[in-house]
């Protein structure tokens, strides 16, 4: 069975800030674990999180059940 993509992707603050110039929206840290930035694949703890289409970014993330 093949994983089901997510469409709620972590993105770390360099991408964040080549794809928008808002502020962004973190998780309170105490929360946050490492995962891959959707856009780079580097490993993160932005706590930064944006709403895309899983078939459009280089490094989506797997959908938790």
């Amino acid at each position: 069975m093949a994983a089901k993509l997510s469409w709620t992707q972590p993105v770390c603050d360099p991408d964040w800030f080549k794809h928008d110039d808002r502020e962004p929206t973190r998780i309170v840290a105490e929360y946050r674990t490492w995962e891959k930035c959707c856009y780079c694949g580097h490993l993160t703890q932005s706590g930064i999180y944006k709403r895309v289409d899983p078939t459009t970014v280089p490094y989506p993330a797997v959908k938790d059940d």
